[in-house]
């Protein structure tokens, strides 16, 4: 009996999310216009496939499609989640070179420090790739200490 009411609570909690592969889909036909329609609440913002925990913002982010992420960011996608790696949108979207992206997802929080499980962090994806666009808002992120004297 308990089994069957923890199912149906999780049901009612997660079943209303946006179908993850027909998001893919979306993104793979660059259909922007679909995917906004099918994306309307947190859940939906942050879709994840089971099998390897990568979020639809991580999708968003490998594909390059600026508009998907900026959606998804508004609609309260997490911009630190990780994936069954380690790694974050973040991590994908300096690896794919979307330079754009990366600073977006930077402005909204995410972190450069995140360590995936092969040890890489956004930071170091940038200085690998030499994206000095990407390392110098990495670097104006950084606090700074005050002087003591």
């Amino acid at each position: 009996m308990k089994k069957g009411i923890v199912f149906l609570l999780l049901l009612s909690v997660y079943g209303h999310c946006a179908d993850i592969l027909a998001l893919v889909g979306t993104l793979d036909r660059n259909d922007t216009t679909g995917f906004v329609s099918m994306v309307t609440t947190p859940q939906d913002a942050n879709a994840k496939r089971p099998d390897n925990n990568k979020t639809i913002l991580m999708y968003a982010s490998w594909v390059g499609n600026y508009q998907a992420v900026e959606w998804l960011v508004s609609h309260g996608a997490d911009v630190n989640a990780t994936d069954a790696s380690n790694a974050t949108a973040l991590h994908l979207a300096i690896w794919k070179r979307h330079t754009a992206i990366a600073l977006y997802l930077l402005e909204q929080g995410a972190s450069p420090l995140a360590m995936s499980k092969e040890g890489m962090t956004p930071s170091d994806i940038a200085l690998f790739q030499n994206n000095t666009h990407v390392i110098h808002a990495i670097q104006r992120r950084k606090p700074r200490l005050k002087s003591i004297f």
